[in-house]
């Protein structure tokens, strides 16, 4: 990667290295009367620089001119030229059951009561006779039951607006290996574990020992939703919530009771005749289950038993089949409310942070879930993983494929070849191992896992698994972490990184002085760090009067002297690179640009193409940019930015606090 001036001719070019860093590209130019030269063909002494900054070249002499330019705007260019090549890949390993035994809240029933098949109060019905799991339950007071209010809105709720709808809910959780609670048994044999009784409080588990814990621990909460028709006690759903428990996640899942609000069948949601007499319904059904979730998160958090256990800063959604919808809308997504795909939000629920999809359904050609081209999925910023199956019709994976394309955020897709429509016991463990490394990396703060998760290709030992999509986003930053944040100012068109505390607050305290975050930043360690790894950060600065007016930094102890050097060589009054200390420590890219496992995202370094030269007037000085998304250097001026190649090593891209 090579420096251009953007004042020079463009046409053949030459290059300058010095003959002691054999992988420092030193400058790339126009050079009018020079035939195109391979690298490394010209070669320039140090001692030919330090006489262009000295003047014995000559007031005339065009070549130390340029290499002033070139000094000015470029420093001595990056020491790892190569593009980044990415971190090694990875294989997950597949996911059994979590540490922790499982408990679950009251849903305690008498199904002698039952007039029909018990499977029918779970999943509701309103044919000859309206029914629910409510119906059914033994101590309805110490069940966790709710109530939902859909807003007055024609176009989403034709029956149930501004009525009050019931949900009943169950709630599984990590609990103690003491817990003595007897499971509640099914009619099927299977059977809720360590179900509360009366109005016994949840037994949570603890991360620490009595002495050790000063107050309950928190855990992150799992908000569950189940595919149309289905129940959290039906099908394979219950051992799928448990599942998730014994990794310690409190899992909530409302009985949607979908027949309540419409007859229709995931099955009939292709067939054009049936979706043309029962629209109206369709769209109610679809748009009062985000609301039972919100309603329900609302309520948990509210309790005095299960809200401070509850970690409000990590709320998660799980959802199967149509729940795979359902969490969409949850998040912000627009839903399809007419053959015309014209579409509507039906609610955004900022608090949820993290999404996972199983066979999720996205609609169908007839019908897409979000409109037209799943254009509604384009507001969501929640991150997203989804599992889905090559072979299932009912939720095709190319609609799939395309709502998920869309989102904003991070964002992975991961297609089992072969995998029709249904719970899929078999490929269950091989989407824990996905579903488990996404929340540790983008819900729990993991480093470690966001490197598994980044490098991921497959589930060693899974079936034949494949990425779609993978796109990873930025994630919030640590409370103890060093963070690098970047500034921008739009009157110089200047980019600036900070990892100082008290110089961040400076500038977020005085926006007169021209300098606003752009919600960019990168991790990284204090400037005087000693862990192992780790390389200080030269921060320099040039000179406001006479340039350059910016600052500059490298990892590079080569780089960072080779400046040094040429700043004490500079006579008085002379443009340079002042060295104004170690402004913090990063991991470094290797001879090729590859970043270690530790801290596998390259932090890019880009270049605005200008050296002091005035334009309009207006003097524009050399400035750098450095970033974790490529993206970011399309919106760097009318020139663009030179990206020079892999700056810096970062274990993540961050979401800075305010």
């Amino acid at each position: 990667m090579g420096c251009v001036s953007s004042r020079l001719p463009r046409g053949c070019h030459c290059r300058r290295r010095f003959p002691t860093m054999p992988s420092v590209c030193f400058a790339l130019w126009p050079c009018p009367g020079f035939e195109p030269a391979p690298v490394g063909a010209v070669k320039e002494s140090p001692g030919r620089i330090l006489e262009c900054f000295r003047g014995q070249g000559g007031p005339t002499d065009m070549q130390c001119r340029k290499v002033v330019r070139i000094v000015l705007g470029c420093a001595v260019l990056l020491w790892h030229a190569t593009p980044a090549s990415g971190a090694s890949s990875v294989e997950l390993d597949l996911v059994g059951d979590g540490p922790y035994a499982v408990g679950c809240s009251n849903v305690e029933q008498d199904f002698s009561r039952a007039l029909h098949d018990v499977s029918s109060y779970w999943e509701g019905a309103r044919d000859d006779v309206e029914r629910y799991v409510s119906d059914l339950l033994v101590e309805p007071e110490f069940a966790i039951r709710y109530v939902v209010r859909p807003p007055d809105d024609r176009t989403l709720f034709r029956n149930f607006r501004t009525r009050d709808v019931e949900f009943v809910a169950l709630v599984c959780y990590p609990t103690t290996d003491d817990n003595p609670r007897a499971s509640f048994m099914l009619p099927d044999g299977s059977g809720v574990p360590a179900m509360q009784r009366g109005d016994e409080a949840p037994i949570l588990a603890e991360r620490c020992s009595e002495e050790a814990c000063p107050e309950p621990s928190r855990w992150p909460l799992l908000l569950y939703s189940h595919g149309l028709g289905g129940s959290p006690l039906g099908g394979d759903y219950l051992s799928t919530m448990a599942r998730f428990a014994s990794h310690g996640y409190v899992v909530a899942a409302p009985f949607h009771a979908d027949a309540r609000i419409s007859r229709i069948e995931l099955e009939d949601m292709d067939d054009l005749r049936y979706l043309l007499m029962d629209d109206e319904e369709l769209v109610e059904m679809q748009a009062i289950r985000p609301l039972a979730l919100q309603g329900l998160l609302d309520h948990l958090l509210a309790r005095p038993d299960f809200g401070p256990l509850i970690d409000s800063g990590r709320i998660a959604g799980f959802g199967a089949s149509l729940g795979g919808e359902s969490m969409m809308l949850l998040a912000g997504a627009e839903l399809t409310t007419d053959f015309l795909r014209s579409r509507k939000e039906v609610t955004r629920e900022p608090r949820l942070r993290a999404i996972l999809g199983f066979v999720p359904y996205s609609g169908v050609s007839v019908l897409p879930a979000f409109g037209d081209e799943q254009r509604g999925t384009r507001g969501v910023t929640a991150a997203y993983i989804g599992v889905a199956g090559t072979d299932d019709d009912v939720a095709p994976l190319d609609m799939t494929e395309e709502a998920v394309d869309r989102l904003q955020g991070t964002r992975y897709l991961v297609a089992v070849r072969g995998m029709a429509h249904g719970h899929n016991p078999e490929v269950m463990d091989e989407a824990y191992a996905w579903y488990l490394t996404f929340l540790d990396a983008n819900l729990n703060g993991d480093r470690a896992a966001l490197s598994r998760l980044y490098r991921a290709t497959r589930v060693a030992g899974g079936s034949d698994d494949r990425l779609e999509i993978a796109v990873q986003k930025a994630v919030p930053a640590l409370a103890d972490e060093t963070v690098v944040r970047e500034f921008y100012h739009a009157g110089l068109n200047h980019y600036f990184l900070s990892a100082e505390d008290v110089e961040v607050a400076l500038l977020l305290a005085h926006p007169e002085y021209g300098w606003f975050p752009t919600g960019r930043a990168f991790s990284a360690a204090s400037a005087y760090s000693s862990e192992p790894g780790f390389s200080p950060v030269c921060r320099f600065y040039g000179d406001p009067s006479i340039g350059p007016n910016s600052h500059f930094f490298t990892g590079s102890a080569l780089e960072c002297a080779g400046l040094v050097a040429l700043r004490a060589a500079a006579p008085p009054g002379f443009p340079a690179w002042n060295l104004e200390g170690i402004g913090f420590s990063i991991r470094m890219p290797d001879a090729l640009g590859q970043c270690p496992d530790a801290a596998p995202f390259p932090v890019l370094r880009a270049y605005n193409g200008y050296a002091g030269e005035v334009v309009g007037g207006v003097r524009r000085d050399a400035n750098h940019r450095y970033a974790t998304d490529p993206a970011d250097f399309n919106d760097g001026g009318s020139d663009g930015w030179l990206v020079e190649g892999v700056a810096f090593c970062t274990s993540a891209p961050l979401v800075p606090s305010s």
